[in-house]
């Protein structure tokens, strides 16, 4: 672990503090996360994870409903759902760019 984040942590050879760099406390507390047992653990999730979780369930279903009721989408008003629903798949979403970045390891965010 300690490896990974070298470049992030800093040790004052006096007092023996270590210090992590700012920008590298999320992805830090994500690896721990991820390395631990969360069975019984509060979550580390915030208002991104479920403002994200929230929009893909939301364009999920709404999906799953465009399917349903036209299984062969060729009925006008489906290819309006289908146009709306790739335009803002299209357009991306800036809380997204955020967290992947956030939580990939150091060595791919320096790519």
């Amino acid at each position: 672990m300690f490896n990974t984040y070298a470049p992030a942590l800093s040790v004052e050879h006096q007092t023996g503090a270590v210090t992590l760099a700012d920008d590298a406390l999320l992805p830090f507390a994500n690896w721990v996360h991820l390395h631990q047992d969360t069975e019984n653990d509060v979550s580390l999730y915030g208002h991104e994870a479920y403002y994200l979780a929230r929009n893909l369930v939301s364009y999920a279903q709404e999906a799953s409903d465009l399917v349903a009721a036209d299984p062969e989408l060729t009925k006008p008003e489906s290819i309006g759902v289908m146009r709306a629903l790739f335009q803002r798949l299209s357009v991306g979403n800036v809380v997204a760019e955020r967290v992947y970045h956030a939580c990939q390891k150091p060595d791919e965010r320096a790519r």
